[in-house]
């Protein structure tokens, strides 16, 4: 019954967010919108490009993170790992679905190092999200009268800021032996209802305190990665609404892409092309649906590419298993 269940909610998710998508892109026009890139096809060469450029970055950022905890991962298996969980977090509620097949493969092949494998997916998030908090604040210094003019905007700046400072603050926390032996900590941990969980995520970032630097790199690598993702929305925003101030596109759209971190739908499938749209209605624009639609058909090659590297991944261990067969082989235990 459970996993009857799951499967009914993952369906039913799926069908609210192509439904969601399908309705706000009808009544906002954005079919007509979005055939306007037809006219600019450098656009349809160049986001793929700028979208696997975004992987290769991403790629990086896990490979100094599982190396700052001992975990050997090359550049190529990043890139595998990261193409492979953008595919599957199309297909998987929230985010969280390509943490999981990094956590999957990962494991698969250290299999004592489990929990640090959790680790520095954990760090991984914490670190993507911060940066894109960051690329945020500066594109709102930027559009400092739009923040001003507009409650809903300036109301999303405030929570962008004070969730870059949660994130600096629970780093802080962690990486402090005496904050860590303080009455406050210690009535947070033991008394709370939570206070185990909130415990061991401290405990998992302490051992992070050593790589500071590491941590510092890895957020610069994020910022890179974002730079990109600013660029295919600047270079989409401006085929699809011409009319729109150059500076407002990335920014705006960033906004409603923090709604693809709710777990509602299939990587924010319908929702942030709401958001997206609500917040460009709010400037008198019309288009950002049909905007982070582009942006997520930009992002189809490195799906293709995922879902090349899990069939041939398939196909090897399912070869490699019919060999053992054959030659009465039995697994290696686990190193």
């Amino acid at each position: 019954m459970r996993s009857a269940t799951r499967k009914f909610l993952t369906v039913l998710r799926i069908a609210v967010g192509i439904g969601l998508l399908l309705y706000v892109l009808s009544v906002t026009g954005g079919w007509q919108t979005i055939s306007r890139l037809g006219s600019s096809p450098w656009i349809l060469v160049a986001v793929p490009i700028m979208n696997v450029l975004g992987t290769a970055m991403e790629a990086i950022r896990l490979r100094l993170l599982c190396g700052a905890r001992g975990i050997d991962l090359t550049f190529a298996r990043g890139f595998q790992m990261v193409s492979i969980g953008t595919l599957y977090s199309f297909v998987l509620p929230g985010g969280t679905g390509g943490d999981v097949v990094k956590l999957y493969y990962i494991a698969r092949e250290h299999r004592r190092r489990i929990m640090e494998a959790g680790l520095v997916l954990l760090v991984d998030r914490a670190v993507a999200l911060f940066a894109l908090l960051l690329m945020i604040l500066a594109l709102a210094l930027l559009n400092l009268d739009i923040v001003l003019e507009h409650v809903i905007v300036l109301w999303l700046v405030i929570v962008a800021a004070v969730a870059a400072s949660t994130v600096v603050c629970v780093m802080k926390v962690s990486f402090s032996a005496r904050i860590r032996r303080s009455g406050l900590y210690l009535f947070v941990t033991r008394r709370l209802p939570l206070g185990r969980i909130i415990e061991r995520v401290f405990d998992a970032l302490y051992s992070f305190r050593e790589h500071k630097r590491e941590i510092l790199v890895a957020v610069g690598w994020s910022l890179c990665g974002h730079v990109c993702l600013g660029s295919i929305l600047l270079m989409t925003g401006m085929a699809l609404m011409p009319d729109a101030p150059a500076r407002i596109l990335p920014f705006l759209s960033m906004l409603g892409l923090l709604a693809n971190i709710i777990p509602i739908t299939p990587g924010g499938l319908g929702v942030g092309e709401a958001a997206t749209e609500t917040l460009y209605s709010l400037v008198g624009f019309s288009g950002g649906a049909a905007l982070i639609l582009a942006w997520r058909l930009g992002t189809l090659p490195v799906c293709v590419i995922g879902s090349i590297y899990s069939i041939v991944g398939i196909k090897h261990r399912n070869l490699a298993t019919l060999t053992d067969e054959k030659e009465g082989k039995t697994t290696p235990p686990a190193e």
